[in-house]
């Protein structure tokens, strides 16, 4: 904690111990790296300087020990940027490419491609491990936090990329659709009735429709929920909203169409998977401005309408907005 600091002198001194006990194999790596990957992301350039040279020792010792600490690193480095940074916390610094704040931790994972998949398997787990339906403020800002990482990544093969799309639509798949059933069964009801335009048609069945529909009546209403259990709930909507629009920004940046997403097949070494991933605007960075509750607190009945009108639009053009061509492919 005290290599974290706020007080310099502090702070010094025990980065010059945490250096030092790294660099001797004095204690376990695992109690440090989280430090480590936290000082990364310091907008002072001497810390993450002096930080990624730590980083690029252990990773050499022990790298096999570190790829179990993923996601409470990434943690530990959200939290420290909100102590270090005023205003909400972003996952890039906002510059001419964007550059992700735990690039220098991707940059050293992707040297081997199974170290590459096993760390973009494991973070993205992180959109799913929110509790649903009780989502916090906190849960929603570390949410958008992470998306913003991986929207600015350096990828470097088409395989990065589809292995994030492929993980973040299964979130969206499963996770997603409890979310959609709970916040509107209607607009489930629709979305399973109407294909998006790269869905496989699905073949009727005499009285489907009807029996859905019956099915969804003869649900008894529930009672309404307080406001405070309504503001959880939407805020849930936000963080699977910003896996949508993820997703999207990612399609759109690498100029990959939903069907070639979901016809790679994950955990082979192809030829498309290895061809470089190729930017389509170098500057394009993740927006918010469809989703305002991504950046502000939902505080009022208002705020939840808003956001869940917001959270079906997005959800509804979700596979129906024109399709990137796929133009690298």
């Amino acid at each position: 904690d005290a290599a974290l600091s706020q007080n310099p002198q502090i702070q010094a001194t025990a980065i010059d111990v945490l250096s030092f006990t790294i660099k001797q194999g004095l204690a376990h790596p695992l109690q440090s790296f989280p430090v480590i990957i936290a000082l990364e992301t310091s907008p002072l350039q001497h810390l993450s300087n002096r930080a990624s040279a730590l980083h690029a020792v252990m990773h050499t010792k022990h790298a096999s020990l570190l790829n179990t600490r993923y996601t409470i690193s990434a943690r530990a480095s959200f939290d420290y940027q909100k102590k270090v940074m005023s205003g909400p916390v972003r996952g890039f610094r906002v510059q001419e490419p964007p550059v992700a704040l735990l690039q220098r931790w991707y940059f050293l994972v992707r040297e081997k491609r199974t170290t590459r998949q096993d760390f973009l398997k494991s973070m993205v787990k992180v959109f799913q491990e929110i509790p649903a339906n009780r989502a916090t403020q906190d849960d929603i800002d570390f949410t958008r936090y992470m998306a913003e990482n991986f929207s600015a990544f350096d990828y470097k093969t088409q395989e990065e990329v589809f292995t994030v799309i492929r993980y973040l639509t299964i979130v969206l798949s499963t996770t997603g659709m409890q979310l959609l059933e709970t916040i509107s069964p209607s607009h489930l009801l629709s979305h399973l009735r109407t294909p998006s335009n790269h869905s496989p048609p699905v073949a009727p069945t005499p009285n489907t429709s009807d029996a859905m529909e019956g099915v969804i009546e003869a649900i008894p209403a529930k009672p309404p929920l307080e406001l405070r259990d309504r503001i959880s709930l939407m805020r849930s909507s936000v963080i699977i909203a910003m896996v949508m629009l993820l997703k999207a920004h990612l399609k759109t940046l690498y100029s990959l169409s939903e069907d070639k997403c979901s016809k790679f097949s994950l955990g082979k070494k192809s030829a498309i998977g290895d061809k470089p991933a190729v930017k389509r605007h170098d500057g394009m960075i993740i927006s918010w401005e469809r989703l305002p509750f991504a950046l502000n607190h939902i505080l009022t009945t208002d705020d939840v309408e808003n956001q869940k009108a917001r959270f079906l639009d997005i959800w509804n053009e979700d596979g129906v907005a024109a399709e990137p061509e796929d133009e690298f492919l």
